[in-house]
């Protein structure tokens, strides 16, 4: 999407070489986090590639796990908002797991629900404003979907065409995901492409929508799971990317 007049774009990478997430914010926080009792908060953590962000649930149904960028104050009204991130569940079991990677309007949803859940043909949003990428291994087809809520109003496009079939994550196998959000103007909705990678199949999927997202709403970048049984999981992100236009200068 071509932009009018010359914004510049503010754009922030962290691969987590640093110790820099919190459970609230303070100087050189960049991340906050919150887990369930008995789970493992995200962490700064060695690995083969380096270091990466993990965190870990108990054997318990519904503990949930999240981090998010601590500055709510990401939004589309510029230009583009984007976020990529690479992200894989390394411990557990595909069937027993949930997880979100997108723009969330709360930093921390700060219970046992992610931002949106979809269990078996039908969605739930627990945010009031969301845009991103879901998997739920409660849903009828354990695919990728996309979703957006907008002032507690869900999407109205059909499951189907949100659903990015055949698209079954895999056990510690890597997946870029990104959510790109562009400005239409005053009164219209973001439009969003969001994509999900899978490194090892090459499978690319992308679903493009004009989506119902209000271009002024503060989001912040989110990434969370959830265990769907009593099954213990663990979630590991590599790295975030974020970017978003500047306004034009005030003159």
């Amino acid at each position: 999407m071509a932009y009018k007049g010359s914004k510049g774009t503010i754009e922030f990478f962290d691969d987590f070489h640093e110790n820099n997430i919190a459970t609230t914010t303070a100087a050189g926080v960049r991340w906050l986090n919150s887990s369930d009792a008995g789970n493992t908060a995200f962490a700064v953590t060695p690995a083969l590639l380096g270091m990466v962000a993990q965190a870990a649930t108990d054997a318990t149904d519904d503990d949930m796990c999240e981090i998010a960028h601590a500055v709510l104050g990401w939004s589309g009204q510029n230009g583009q908002l984007g976020m990529e991130t690479r992200v894989r569940v390394s411990v557990g079991a595909i069937g027993s797991i949930a997880f979100t990677v997108g723009f969330n309007d709360d930093a921390l949803e700060d219970s046992n629900t992610l931002p949106v859940e979809l269990a078996t043909a039908t969605f739930t949003s627990n945010a009031a404003s969301f845009a991103g990428v879901v998997f739920d291994a409660d849903a009828t087809n354990q695919d990728f979907h996309v979703f957006w809520v907008d002032d507690t109003v869900n999407s109205s496009e059909a499951l189907a065409d949100l659903r990015m079939t055949a698209s079954l994550p895999v056990i510690s196998r890597w997946y870029v995901i990104s959510v790109v959000l562009d400005d239409r103007g005053t009164g219209l909705g973001l439009r969003g492409t969001f994509t999900v990678e899978d490194e090892i199949s090459g499978l690319f999927s992308q679903k493009v929508f004009n989506t119902s997202l209000d271009r002024d709403a503060l989001l912040t970048p989110h990434i969370a799971f959830e265990n769907r049984a009593g099954v213990a999981h663990t979630f590991n992100v590599d790295y975030v990317k974020c970017w978003m236009s500047r306004p034009s200068p005030i003159t």
